[in-house]
C-alpha cells in the first residue's frame, strides 16, 4: 500500500493537519459568532457559506460584520 517512508511522513502530517483543521474551526466560530449575536440564527445557505470558505473570505466577512446593519451587509458577494 505505501512504502515505509510515505507512511511515516503521513503519520507526521497528520498533528499538522489537525491543527490547521483547529485554526479553520475557531476562525468559522469567531465569523459565526458576532453576526449571530447580533442578527439571529444564519440560512442554512449562510451556513454552507462559511463552512466552504477559506480564510481570507472567513477574515472579511468578520470585519464587515462589525458595521454590518444586516446580514446581507456582510455575506454579500
Amino acid at each position: 500500500m505505501f512504502a515505509p517512508n510515505e507512511a511515516e511522513g503521513l503519520k507526521h502530517d497528520l498533528p499538522t493537519r489537525a491543527r490547521a483543521r483547529s485554526r479553520r474551526n475557531q476562525r468559522f466560530c469567531r465569523a459565526l459568532s458576532a453576526p449571530t449575536k447580533r442578527f439571529g440564527e444564519p440560512s442554512e445557505s449562510i451556513h454552507q457559506r462559511l463552512e466552504t470558505a477559506d480564510a481570507e473570505t472567513l477574515a472579511l466577512w468578520f470585519d464587515r460584520a462589525l458595521e454590518a446593519r444586516a446580514l446581507e451587509d456582510i455575506f454579500y458577494d
